[in-house]
């Protein structure tokens, strides 16, 4: 099965953890050192959407710090069994990049995202909706404008600084 947009969609038969620079999934064996998705829009986007199989992501490198238009938009959207992601280091979020991210990953408990500039648009729209109802939200330590809720740190969840 594939994606409307992006690379594709992927589907497992059995339990799996997914790990490795997702990088390499659009530059092959040149994807070390590549950080920048300006014009990858949806590139990554429903890749693991409603696997159940997929049980663990916090080995999966996203070293993006320049982010294009719905890049990451349902990476994750309904892993019903995914408790923690992984690292999320763009500081500087683009328009709906994260979109659905983590919607309906209802296991999800331990959320890291460096993200400093959150302004762009619908760049958090449901990106937490119906996860874990406790959890660790690890932020970068000079970010203060975070709200609570679906589109922000999911409410009730323990709030610590990255470090």
């Amino acid at each position: 099965p594939y994606s409307f947009f992006g690379i594709g969609k992927f589907e497992s038969s059995g339990k799996f953890n997914v790990e490795g620079n997702i990088m390499s999934l659009i530059y092959g064996d040149n994807f070390i050192g590549k950080t920048d998705l300006s014009g990858k829009d949806y590139v990554f986007i429903n890749l693991f959407s409603g696997d159940a199989n997929l049980i663990g992501a916090e080995n999966l490198i996203l070293p993006a710090t320049t982010l294009s238009y719905m890049c990451y938009s349902g990476l994750f959207y309904n892993c019903t069994k995914l408790e923690t992601a992984p690292v999320l280091s763009a500081t500087t979020l683009a328009n709906a990049c994260y979109m659905s991210l983590f919607q309906e990953c209802t296991s999800l408990n331990s959320i890291t995202c460096l993200a400093t500039d959150i302004s762009a648009q619908d760049c958090t729209t449901s990106w937490v909706k119906n996860v874990a109802s406790s959890g660790t939200f690890y932020k970068n330590p000079s970010m203060s404008s975070w709200t609570s809720g679906k589109d922000g740190i999911p409410t009730n969840w323990t709030v610590t600084n990255y470090s």
